[in-house]
């Protein structure tokens, strides 16, 4: 994991999309940047709309900061130092001491709404990836056949996964494992693994997600 030391300036483009951890707060957040001052501060959109959110924009609240650029995950850590009211809702952080980059493979999935096929047992299933990652994702099927009700959760099972990307509308077609599944009244959640993916369709993923990243 590499750091950039304090007082350089962040690799980020005004208008970046964020995913925000608040102190306090379940789950993540959507902002994106405003502005930045180096060594000084960074200024984002509020996030305002989410239900209890208000009472923890207050001075020294930690705020974790995660976003895409040019195909290379960031991260930071800050500390919230005050709330703009006007002319609009802005908070302004602290700058960040270090920021670390990650590998995409490592990073947290983006949440989606993508038709796709799974291609399971000899059985094509139309269903919905709900979220993605470049390691895998999750897909929203309707009531499974009792053959692969009984298969996926305890054995892994082998596939393929074919969609249209959201980013240039290009099909992807990709080996998968079946590995788990969650079971809902008339549906199933069933968690994918990408398997051997070769270096073309591994940059189609990264397109995918570094445009779900900045939507």
């Amino acid at each position: 994991m590499a750091k950039q030391i304090f007082g350089q300036r962040i690799n980020i483009e005004m208008g970046t999309s964020l995913l925000l951890n608040i102190e306090g707060i379940e789950g993540k957040l959507k902002s994106h940047l405003i502005g930045l001052i180096p060594s000084e501060f960074i200024i984002i959109k509020a996030p305002i709309g989410y239900s209890g959110i208000k009472e923890k924009l207050f001075e020294g609240n930690k705020v974790t900061v995660r976003y895409l650029q040019h195909g290379q995950a960031y991260g930071f850590e800050t500390f919230l130092m005050t709330l703009v009211t006007k002319p609009k809702m802005m908070l302004i952080l602290s700058y960040p001491t270090t920021i670390n980059t990650v590998s995409l493979r490592k990073t947290e999935r983006y949440d989606c709404y993508i038709p796709c096929v799974l291609e399971i047992e000899g059985q094509d299933l139309t269903g919905t990836i709900m979220d993605i990652s470049l390691n895998g994702c999750r897909c929203l099927l309707p009531e499974l056949p009792s053959k692969i009700q009984r298969s996926v959760g305890k054995d892994t099972i082998s596939g393929r996964l074919k969609f249209e990307s959201p980013s240039n509308k290009d099909n992807i077609e990709l080996s998968v494992l079946a590995v788990n599944k969650t079971d809902y009244k008339s549906t199933s959640k069933i968690g994918i693994s990408f398997d051997n993916l070769d270096s073309g369709v591994e940059t189609s993923l990264v397109k995918v997600i570094e445009f779900l990243g900045k939507h």
